[in-house]
């Protein structure tokens, strides 16, 4: 959300595309993030987990997950330039979103209309939910999930990159 802002005297100085801000960030997070896979292959390892063959579809995911933040990301980085309460206002909608996603609990053990309402329009239920089939249960994700899962990263690249394409030469004059 900050690397257009963060990196405002730079892009002051020289002529560089400003997307590369936003796409260096997300991708050093999901390098970091898959970094974080070995943790994880720790833990199962430690606790007895069982090792599905499903496990070698995990990165079909994390590309699904990258382009969605890549799109968010886009979104994000523009609209901070012009509101920069963005951040505030991001963090209060992501802890309400932590909290609608069923990561701790499962999705069956809410009441019909809030399950109709995350599937709907939370999208990190389709990641949540293809990780849980294929780390801990060694199914192969449902089609709702998985075209779920194709589908919402699209669209919010699409969005993504058409908001800040339509507002990046704007940006010089409110950094």
């Amino acid at each position: 959300m900050k690397s257009v802002t963060s990196n405002a005297s730079l892009m002051k100085k020289v002529s560089i595309p400003k997307y590369i801000f936003t796409l260096s960030k997300v991708t050093s997070s999901m390098v970091e993030m898959v970094l974080s896979f070995g943790a994880l292959f720790i833990v199962m390892v430690v606790t007895g987990a069982k090792f599905y063959w499903t496990l070698i579809l995990i990165p079909v995911v994390v590309i699904q997950i990258y382009i969605f933040c890549c799109g968010l990301g886009f979104f994000l980085a523009q609209f901070n330039v012009f509101f920069r309460d963005t951040e505030h206002i991001y963090g209060a909608v992501l802890r309400a979103l932590l909290y609608l996603t069923p990561i701790l609990y499962e999705i069956t053990t809410l009441p019909e209309n809030l399950q109709f309402f995350i599937k709907a329009f939370n999208p990190l239920y389709y990641y949540v939910g293809q990780f849980r089939d294929i780390v801990y249960y060694g199914n192969i994700p449902g089609p709702r999930i998985f075209w779920g899962g194709w589908l919402i990263p699209f669209l919010m690249l699409l969005i993504g990159v058409w908001s800040f394409q339509r507002s990046k030469d704007r940006f010089i004059l409110y950094i």
